[in-house]
């Protein structure tokens, strides 16, 4: 009598639920009602909270005493994802595992149909139901049914396949955003920890660089140093009276100096450019003045192989137009020392410079043509390469390194122009390259066509220099080359405190001093002259000169006050040159 009320309350449930079943407007309705929401769909919604409602939903139909979603995992294992109540959770799990011995969990799987089981005993009814898509089996959905309700009509199985259906869709969806967040976290730190060993591997890379160009810059400073005594010295005995055999034994010793220079300079020049560290710097200039000065630099030279040497300049040549002089230069000096060494004694250099436009842009255009051994038709596309000559036996025979015409190539692209090559064995060759030249209006660019007078007009008044540099070599070798151009009051320094003392006892017109002295260096001189400690220096000519050629070096000199700067080793030319613009 105690089970009248369940078992009168269990029927009148199955009736009602008979009911719905019976009539498809009242199923429509149920439908309607418990059309899962629009935010169920939502893939970033959390999987448990779609699955709660998706299981108030179907409960609301289905009297389910607990009911579970197991979702399959990489392994193929089946855990649930959601279970209600949760309190039902180990038997839930005993049920899962019942199923699987008995083979009705693989036999759901296999025929994707719901299957119903008696749970033990106690006349409940278990219900198995594949989540399933198109594509793949997602899990199942595992409940426990009292015995008055049954699932083994067609209509009631179908209504629940549609739930299970939208269900599965919703599932995958949701897995498939998680995966694709996971993907995107995985990938966030992959690109995050491939960034940092990119970062790594550009610090190591460029501390790399840095190394290197320390070691170079070192170098060329170790090597500069002796190099200036032993080319200045070299230079100032050529013009002492010497007997044949003397000056044929000090040539060769000039000769191969200036060799070792041009290998050096070539390597720090390649070293440069393949770092990106050169820059044009365009001023107004007199291109016919740029050229005369690498001719005038070239000339002893000349005239050591007895070379005729012609210039020929075309009549439109502006006066003057914007150039990067000290890399015109460069490239000059460079082919017409090629010229020089692939021509025979008593040959003939011939240099022609021209203007012309190139769509609209004003170019100078430069060919330097020998009568030099020439290059073979096969060589002349590959003759701007670097470490490329014609010939191993040119290297042998003429030396050089093969990067002279390859940093050529570099600087004429640098400045907006190309390079050429025409050439025919033993009897010539002929590079033609152009530059892009700005025109250059209402400006005046002179310099002094005699700029090497070897003698320097003087007044009663005696003109006073310093030379400050902790070498004496460079001190003598300085001196010399003032001494042969005029008569000059001439005072030592052999460091930069030294420096001071002198400019602050006696009264100087020039100071030609070294940047890099140890103690107080160059710089902290120029720095205390400029500083208006004593009142004459801060308008004192001042003229650095030093083993180092980087244009870095160069600019923070002239910032910190210099006047200007030569480098080592010193060529006479320049240094004359710079000391005839301040007395």
């Amino acid at each position: 009598m105690s089970k009248e009320p369940g078992d009168k309350q269990a029927r009148s449930s199955q009736t009602s639920l008979d009911d719905i079943f019976l009539y498809p407007e009242m199923l429509l309705d149920i439908l309607i009602q418990t059309r899962l929401s629009d935010q169920f769909l939502d893939p970033r919604r959390p999987l448990t909270s779609a699955l709660e409602e998706a299981y108030q939903n179907l409960h609301s139909i289905f009297t389910f005493q607990w009911g579970a979603f197991l979702l399959r995992d990489e392994e193929s294992s089946f855990e649930p994802a959601y279970i209600s109540p949760t309190a039902n959770e180990h038997e839930v799990l005993v049920a899962r595992d019942r199923l699987i011995d008995d083979g009705i969990f693989a036999r759901a799987l296999s025929q994707s149909v719901p299957i119903t089981a008696p749970l033990d005993e106690s006349q409940a009814i278990l219900l198995l139901d594949p989540l399933t898509t198109r594509s793949q089996i997602l899990g199942v959905f595992l409940a426990k049914l009292p015995e008055e309700v049954s699932m083994n009509t067609p209509l009631r199985q179908k209504f629940l396949r549609l739930q299970l259906l939208d269900i599965a869709s919703m599932i995958e969806t949701s897995l498939y955003h998680e995966s694709l967040q996971r993907e995107n976290a995985n990938l966030e730190i992959r690109v995050k920890v491939r960034t940092q060993e990119l970062e790594a591997a550009k610090n190591l890379a460029e501390a790399g660089n840095r190394a290197k160009s320390e070691f170079l810059a070192v170098m060329s400073h170790e090597i500069r140093t002796p190099l200036n005594g032993i080319l200045g010295m070299t230079e100032l005995v050529l013009d002492t009276e010497l007997s044949e055999e003397q000056r044929e034994m000090i040539e060769i010793v000039l000769g191969s100096s200036r060799g070792l220079l041009s290998v050096l300079n070539d390597i720090l020049d390649f070293s440069k450019l393949q770092a990106g560290k050169f820059e044009v710097n365009l001023v107004p200039s007199h291109p016919e003045q740029i050229v005369n000065r690498a001719l005038q630099l070239l000339s002893p030279r000349f005239r050591e192989k007895q070379l005729s040497v012609i210039a020929h300049y075309g009549e439109g040549l502006p006066s003057t137009c914007r150039v990067d002089p000290d890399r015109l230069t460069q490239v000059l000096l460079n082919l017409l020392s090629n010229a020089t060494k692939f021509t025979n004694r008593q040959g003939a250099i011939l240099l022609f410079v021209d203007s012309k436009r190139v769509r609209g842009e004003h170019y100078l255009e430069f060919t330097i043509a020998d009568t030099g051994i020439g290059i073979p038709k096969e060589k002349h596309e590959m003759i701007f390469e670097s470490f490329t000559q014609a010939d191993s036996t040119v290297t042998r025979e003429y030396g050089g390194t093969g990067l002279g015409l390859a940093i050529c190539a570099d600087l004429v692209r640098l400045m907006k122009g190309n390079i050429s090559l025409k050439s025919i064995e033993n009897v010539g060759s002929a590079f033609t390259f152009d530059i892009r030249a700005p025109l250059q209006s209402n400006t005046q660019v002179s310099l002094d066509e005699n700029f090497l007078t070897p003698h320097l007009t003087q007044g009663k008044h005696v003109t006073t220099i310093l030379i400050a540099d902790d070498s004496e070599i460079n001190r003598v070798l300085v001196r010399r080359i003032l001494e042969g151009i005029g008569n000059f009051r001439i005072l030592d320094a052999t460091s930069g405190m030294e420096a001071m003392t002198t400019l602050t006892d006696i009264q100087c017109d020039l100071v030609i001093l070294d940047v890099k002295m140890p103690g107080v260096s160059g710089l902290e001189v120029t720095e205390w002259a400029r500083s208006g400690a004593v009142p004459y220096l801060d308008k004192i000519p001042i003229i650095g000169f030093s083993a180092h050629i980087e244009p870095e070096i160069r600019d923070r000199c002239l910032e910190t006050g210099m006047n200007s700067y030569v480098t080592k080793p010193i060529e006479r030319i320049a240094l004359i040159e710079e000391v005839k613009k301040y007395i």
